[in-house]
């Protein structure tokens, strides 16, 4: 009995440390920039073995193979690096390339971000998967807290109505189903087409006209094309302004570090 009780516990530690071996050395592919972003978040950013092209901070990743990029994957390349994980991003990477990655066998993990209040967790899943858990712990708590001292921090001021132009050529917002939604709350302030069932989406013209706006977003460069559209978002002393699209769109840490300076911006 003592001999067999020896052996449960002996197998029991073998199970533990072959695990342990596993995500110490887990290799992982990511389908899109802001997941490369998570995985570093999580301290893992040293397994990451492919990213998609776009992919881009921290600058490291500019070293790390590309596998495509939104349109098309190379299979081949993925199947060389002998991917651990592969995580996707649901609803932003093509159903089709996910199911056949699982067809062939690769452990795909999916992630979906439709809320800011998403990436601490996200960050707490990736380093449990990739064997982090206690540099993952550490920021999601620390972006938790930003989370809870930002909160009620612009409360009181007048909301501001936000047009969020993510392109131009045709005109794309933001709908509702973004985590951008959260942010702009945070800072007192609302998206003008929040009603629209998309997280992104073209609006035309004409709404643009009729909607009440304060303050327009710009995500990407003004064409000359749409001067009108232009001189219409600066009339009444409407402010417009220009920001970095990778920081406030991608959901993570770098997002919720840079709510405060966005909130100073659009309320200045």
């Amino acid at each position: 009995m003592t001999r067999f009780i020896s052996l449960i516990i002996y197998f029991g530690v073998a199970l533990v440390s072959v695990s342990s071996y596993a995500q110490d050395n887990a290799r992982v592919i990511t389908l899109s920039p802001h997941l490369a972003e998570l995985v570093h978040d999580a301290g893992a950013g040293n397994k990451l073995v492919g990213v998609i092209r776009g992919s881009n901070y921290p600058v490291r990743v500019l070293k790390i193979p590309a596998i495509g990029d939104a349109s098309a994957i190379d299979i081949e390349l993925i199947v060389k690096l002998k991917p651990d994980y592969i995580f996707a991003w649901e609803g932003g990477n093509r159903f089709g390339d996910i199911q056949k990655l699982q067809a062939m066998g690769f452990h795909v993990k999916l992630f979906s971000t439709s809320s800011i209040y998403d990436v601490p967790n996200q960050i707490r899943e990736i380093g449990t998967l990739l064997g982090t858990s206690e540099l993952a712990l550490v920021k999601a708590k620390q972006l938790e807290n930003e989370l809870l001292e930002l909160r009620d921090l612009y409360r009181g001021d007048m909301e501001k109505r936000v047009f969020l132009r993510i392109w131009n050529r045709p005109v794309f917002t933001v709908g509702g189903e973004s985590a951008i939604n959260d942010i702009l709350q945070i800072c007192h302030a609302s998206n003008v087409f929040q009603a629209y069932p998309f997280v992104a989406g073209p609006i035309v013209t004409e709404d643009i006209l009729l909607a009440e706006i304060d303050l327009t977003v710009n995500f990407h460069p003004v064409s000359v094309e749409s001067i009108f559209l232009e001189q219409f978002l600066k009339m009444d002393h409407r402010r417009v302004i220009n920001y970095d699209p990778d920081i406030l769109t991608r959901s993570t840490a770098r997002t919720i570090l840079e709510i405060s300076n966005f909130c100073e911006l659009i309320r200045s």
